[in-house]
Order: C-alpha cells, then structure tokens, then sequence
C-alpha cells in the first residue's frame, strides 16, 4: 500500500498525516494544502478515509512506540516503568528514568510530548466532529471512529491526570487560554457516550477469524471492551460487568492455543486481538513501514553488556527490562501443575540460569575455529559487566526476532510485521472476573470459568474458586508489559504499597560470582536509586500537569506538585 499524504493547514502543521494504517483504508491521493474548512466541508468519501487514516497513524506512533532518542518522549517505556515490572535500563535518556523512578515534575522534558500526544488525538478527533458532514456511510463511519478514539484516549487522559480539561470541540485560540480543569463525572459521561455513540454505528467482525475482513479498524465490541476498562476503573463493576459481557457473549473473540504466538505475526488479526495496529506485511521495500522503528533498539537487551541470541535482532540498546522483583513473582508464581514453568512464563522472561542452558547460540560465541559454541561460564553472556538495571532475569515478551523483520541493513530501519495489540482479549477476560467478583451481575459466563480459560491457556491448573489475589497475579503475569500495571495497582489501593521502594534502590548484574557456571551464585549489586523518598502516597498516584499547561491555561496543577 502506498504511503498517502495530506497537508492540511492548521491542522498538523508540518506533520504528515500517513494512510497505511490497514488493508480497508483505501487509497488517496495527495491534496495540495488548502484551508481547512473548505477541505472538511467538500471532503469525498476518500479524503473523510484520509482524515481517519491520521488518527490511526498517531494513535499508534505517538501512543504506543518508541521514539527516538532525540525526541525526549518513549511512551511504550514511560507507561510500562510506571507500574514497576520494568525498569528504564539505562542512565542515559534520564527522562525516561523520571517515569521509571516516579520522579517527575512539571518540568520534566519527557512529560510535555506525553501530555501533548494525547490531547492531539482529541484535537484531531474534534476536527472530523466538528466539521466533517456525515451525509454518507463511509463519512458516517469515519465520525463514529472519530468519537471511540476520543474516548479511549480520554479513558487514559483521565487515569494519568485525573481532572484534565474536558475538550469536546475545536477550541479557538482565547477558549484554549481559559480551559480548566475538568469534573470526573462530567468527563467519564464524555468516555461512555462516546464510545456507545461509535458502537452504535461501528460493526461487528462477521465471525472469530473476521478481523482480516476489516483490518486495523475499530469495531463494536472493542468500543464495548474499552467502556469495560473505563467501568473498571470507576468501579461500576455492574457496568463493567455489562459491557464486557456483551464482549464475551458475542462469541466473536477467543484465545489462541499457544500463548507463544502473542506479539509474533502469526497473531496478527486473529481471535485474540480486540485492537490492534495493523502492520502492511504486503510493503516489501519497507521504506514506508515505519512500524517499531525505535522500538527495536530500545526493547531488546543491550548488547554492549550482553551477548544478542543469534535469531534475535543485535545492537538493541536495553532502555527497557524486567524488574528483579517481576523475574522472581513469575519463577514462583507461573508453574504448572507439575511445577515446572509455565508456558505462558516462557514467554515473559528468562532467569540467567535458564538463559545459560537453554541452548541458544549466541551472537559472537564462537569457538577457535569460528564455530558457535554454547555458554558454559557467565562471561560467555554476560560479557561486559555489568548490565545496569538488571536482577537477572531478561525479557522475552516483545524481543524482536529477525524473521518477523521485513528486509533491513541496520538496527535502525529495522521494521516488524507484527501487529501491536492495544488490548487482547485476556483483559476482557480478566476484567469480566474482577468485575463479577464485586457484583452479583454476569452476562452468560461465570467470572470463574473467565479465570480459568486465561490460566488453563496459560498452562496452570484450573481453580475451583477464585478471589482478587488470584486476579490481581493473573493480571499481573498475563499483562505483562502491557500499560495496565500501574492503573491496576492505583484502583486497587496497592501503588503506595508495592512502589514504595521505587527509585530508592537500583540493581546492576555482572553475572555469576567467580565467573562460575549454571548452579553458581548470581552477582548481582544493588546500588541507591535516584529518588530516595520512593514512591509518595497521596501525590504519585497521578501525573503532574507539564508546567507549560500550568502557565498558558486556568488547568490547576495535581497534589504535591
């Protein structure tokens, strides 16, 4: 699919609005810049395709990757350090570090894109409402997809801020100076009627292998999953319950058998998937494909300290890893009923021990001759000590494995085919469990039998009952990089608890003490963090508004800020 292009003045300034989000948004010309409302007013059916076709593109590119160094701002780490099942490995790029360590301020470099990619989705969102007809059937799905992305982003907005400004149309320059802050109520009535509006008009996959049909592209009950995640968070769980079970019940959505498939191409548009982004696996060249273009250096491990599995991509930086304490929850917690690992653990991390013996070759392990050699001693890994940020164990989940790359010459035009799921449908699940374990209500599937088909898929035994200490731990292992952690530790009273030692204390791994082999003592050295309060109930819960925000506009800034 060709690269599409539309300069709209006002709009995206010099930005570039891209429609090769999937197979169904059609194929546009190239306007000219013109003025904006006219453009809006006399849109066809493939310019109303376009418009949309930008969001889709920002949506995942501001929201979802990993930017590049010099843009100060990688939201996939950001969202994932604040829970504390990763750590920002690094001390270079240290405003990432400040999400990683909850030490942000108004001030902090990273915090200004992060607020501002959000809001971008709202204004672009309001042009198309505002001034896009909707006198046809494609403009009319083109305005419904408009209103469900502004209320997702709206569901996150919220969650970081808590009282941001409620923008529901194109603000003109003096009403942008005067925005407030919002009220709750009013701004989650903003969430639900949009995204029930959009479901109202957006359709449904024809069956549980229909996603291919219509692409990347929102459906009815991803609107329904998202106002799940919303009712969650307010805690309604009747109406959690409500809106996931109509998920559930529409018998569209399933799991796949092997949960090793998962952030992999062959999981692409499948059953799993409520919304993804949509990979073109048909652009060859890969020169329009810009999918993880950062996200390949920043997510795998850093190959300056440790040696690159030989399937693996090589020269990834490691800004991103698991936490020592997530490495150990998932070698206690994730064993089957034979107590061994999991197989869902298999796909999450890897201890060192494991790492050493599981009979990958690595990149540069080779013996006299130039033949690969298996490790037999920790520096045949680990071979620059030591790796900072790191208790031993080392990610699996999201490692980009050179077969799913399309054609490449460097660590940095390395494009993957995979798609990106925003949500699978284990959440609904997971989420459905929770919500039936407060509310007498079910829409047609115990939260019981909800557990249990994520765990059993898993590769854990089956429960005969069930509380929220086993959500919470299934949410936990299953969710595993995927931005929820923090919300859930928030809504669950846990965050002051569970942080509280975030920042404070900081681990580096040199590998086996002696330089021994498997069975030897790790070495691993813990050092003080660079925020020694940790973790401050009552202020971290929330995100300070970027000062910039405080100094242009009425918003007042959150707590202890």
């Amino acid at each position: 699919m060709k690269k599409h292009i539309i300069i709209l003045t006002s709009i995206l300034a010099s930005a570039s609005v891209l429609a090769s989000c999937s197979q169904e948004l059609l194929e546009i010309e190239q306007h000219n810049v013109i003025e904006q409302d006219s453009y809006y007013e006399n849109a066809t059916d493939d310019d109303a395709m376009s418009l949309i076709a930008g969001i889709y593109r920002d949506f995942y590119t501001n929201l979802y990757t990993a930017g590049a160094p010099s843009s100060g701002h990688n939201p996939i780490q950001e969202k994932n350090c604040l829970g504390g099942d990763s750590y920002h490995a690094s001390d270079a790029a240290v405003e990432i570090q400040e999400f990683s360590d909850h030490a942000l301020t108004p001030n902090s470099v990273a915090l200004k894109p992060f607020y501002q990619h959000y809001y971008a989705i709202v204004k672009y969102a309001n042009l198309i409402l505002d001034k896009l007809a909707d006198d046809t059937t494609v403009k009319k799905r083109v305005r419904a997809e408009a209103r469900a992305f502004r209320g997702i982003v709206y569901i996150d907005i919220i969650r970081y801020w808590g009282t941001p400004a409620l923008v529901d149309h194109v603000l003109t320059p003096a009403e942008a100076k005067e925005i407030t802050n919002g009220d709750p109520a009013e701004l989650w009535k903003l969430v639900e009627d949009d995204l029930l509006a959009a479901a109202e008009v957006l359709p449904s996959k024809t069956d549980k292998n229909g996603q291919a049909a219509i692409g990347g592209r929102l459906t009815k009950e991803a609107c329904y999953a998202y106002l799940g995640r919303a009712k969650l968070w307010q805690k309604d769980y009747a109406g959690a319950a409500n809106y996931l079970g109509k998920v559930i019940s529409s018998n569209l959505y399933d799991l796949l058998d092997d949960p090793a498939l998962i952030y992999r191409p062959a999981a692409d548009l499948s059953c799993e998937y409520i919304f993804e982004h949509n990979s073109n696996d048909e652009n060859t060249d890969n020169k329009e494909n810009q999918e993880y273009r950062w996200n390949s250096p920043f997510l795998g491990w850093r190959a300056s300290n440790i040696r690159i599995p030989a399937d693996v991509i090589d020269g990834s930086w490691g800004y991103l890893s698991p936490a020592k304490e997530f490495g150990e929850f998932v070698y206690s917690y994730d064993r089957g009923a034979d107590g061994n690992l999991s197989k869902r653990a298999k796909t999450l991390v890897i201890s060192f021990d494991d790492l050493m013996t599981s009979g990958w070759f690595f990149n540069g392990l080779v013996d006299e001759s130039g033949q690969k050699v298996l490790p037999t001693k920790g520096s045949d890994i680990v071979w620059s000590a030591p790796v900072n940020y790191c208790g031993g164990y080392f990610q699996i989940r999201l490692l980009t494995y050179k077969e799913d790359l399309f054609p490449y010459t460097s660590l940095y035009n390395a494009y993957n085919k995979r798609n990106y799921p925003y949500m699978r449908y284990t959440e609904v699940l997971l989420s459905y469990a929770e919500a039936v374990l407060n509310t007498s209500a079910t829409a047609g599937m115990s939260g019981l039998d909800a557990i249990n088909k994520v765990r059993v898929r898993a590769g854990l035994p089956a429960l005969s009952s069930y509380t929220l200490s086993d959500v919470k731990n299934e949410r936990r292992a299953e969710m595993f990089f995927e931005n929820e952690r923090f919300f859930d530790l928030v809504r669950w009273g846990d965050a002051a608890t569970v942080l509280a030692n975030k920042g404070k204390v900081d681990y580096d791994f040199y590998g086996y003490k002696n330089d021994g082999g498997v069975g030897s003592e790790w070495d691993i050295r813990s050092k003080e963090g660079k925020k020694p309060s940790g973790f401050i109930a009552g202020r971290d819960e929330l995100l300070p508004f970027p000062l910039s925000e405080i100094e242009s506009t009425n918003v007042q800034q959150n707590p202890g800020y």
